[in-house]
C-alpha cells in the first residue's frame, strides 16, 4: 500500500472544514487560559508546578527539580515567579539550613480553581445549543480520540 506525503496544501485550513473547527476551538481555549495565566503573571509551565503540589503539599526544591528535570536556577526563577504572584509559600528546613520547602498558597489553590471553572464554563458554552443526543456524539468521538 501506498503512503500518502502530508503536505502543507493537504493541511491548508478552510473554514468549516474539521481541522479549522479544531484549531479555532483550542485558540479559543488557549486565550482564555493564557488570558487567566497572564493576570496571575505566570507561564504554562508553573501550572504542572501548582499542580503537583496541590496534590503533594510540601516538597523540597531539590525533589521539586529532580521531578521536573529542572536545573536549580530554572526552579529558582519559577518559584520566585510563583512565590511573588502569592502562589507558593518557601519555608527554611528547620534542622538543614541549605533545605528549602515549597508549599502551595491558598492563591495558587485559588487559581487551579479558576481553571476549572474555565474549563467548565467554555464546555457549558459549547454544549448549551447542542440537543443531548449531540452531546453524547460529541463525548463518544472525545472518547475515542482521547484514547487513540
Amino acid at each position: 500500500m501506498e503512503q500518502q506525503v502530508i503536505t502543507t496544501q493537504m493541511l491548508e485550513l478552510t473554514e468549516g472544514t474539521l481541522e479549522w473547527h479544531i484549531r479555532s476551538f483550542v485558540a479559543k481555549m488557549n486565550e482564555k487560559r493564557n488570558g487567566l495565566l497572564s493576570e496571575h503573571g505566570i507561564v504554562e509551565s508553573d501550572i504542572e508546578v501548582l499542580r503537583f503540589l496541590d496534590t503533594h503539599e510540601i516538597k523540597k526544591m531539590k525533589d521539586l527539580g529532580d521531578l521536573f528535570g529542572l536545573k536549580f536556577s530554572t526552579l529558582t526563577s519559577t518559584v520566585d515567579r510563583l512565590e511573588n504572584n502569592r502562589l507558593v509559600k518557601r519555608k527554611p528546613s528547620k534542622d538543614d539550613r541549605r533545605v528549602v520547602f515549597v508549599s502551595i498558597a491558598p492563591r495558587g489553590r485559588a487559581l487551579l480553581t479558576e481553571l476549572i471553572k474555565l474549563y467548565t464554563n467554555i464546555s457549558q458554552d459549547m454544549t448549551n445549543t447542542m440537543t443531548s443526543a449531540q452531546i453524547d456524539v460529541l463525548m463518544d468521538v472525545f472518547g475515542k480520540f482521547s484514547q487513540a
